[in-house]
This record gives C-alpha cells, sequence and structure tokens, in this order.
C-alpha cells in the first residue's frame, strides 16, 4: 500500500496550499498546485531516500528562496 500512502500524501500536500490562491475558481486553482505537487513528490523521495530532515530542510530552503527577498524587497 506504499504506492498509493506516497501518491495520496504528494496530493494531499498540494491540497494544503490550495489556500495560497484567494482568486479564481476550482479550475483555475487546480493548474496552479502543480508546482506544489511536484515539490510534494520531489520532498518525498528525499524522505524515503535521506530521511525526514532532508525534506524539512528542502522545504525550509524553497520557502527562504521565495520569502526572504519578498521580505527585504517590501
Amino acid at each position: 500500500h506504499f504506492t498509493w500512502f506516497f501518491w495520496l500524501s504528494c496530493i494531499s500536500f498540494a491540497m494544503v496550499h490550495w489556500s495560497n490562491y484567494d482568486e479564481g475558481t476550482s479550475a483555475a486553482v487546480i493548474p496552479m498546485l502543480l508546482p506544489q505537487f511536484v515539490a510534494g513528490v520531489n520532498w518525498a523521495f528525499a524522505r524515503m531516500r535521506f530521511g525526514l530532515r532532508a525534506s524539512i530542510l528542502l522545504h525550509a530552503a524553497a520557502n527562504g528562496i521565495l520569502v526572504v527577498p519578498a521580505v527585504i524587497i517590501g
């Protein structure tokens, strides 16, 4: 059942980020969740291969790449 859990957790990761998008209909938001789904797949792989710490660090780094410049710029 691991395969089902893997893909469902990746889909769940993307769906958790649904609230990041206020505008648009569901049909417009679903394609915007594709990057979160791909990230979820990558981080799930990192979790399996290198451990939970690696997955958490990758997620923090990805957030930092986007958040830090936004905070600095204003």
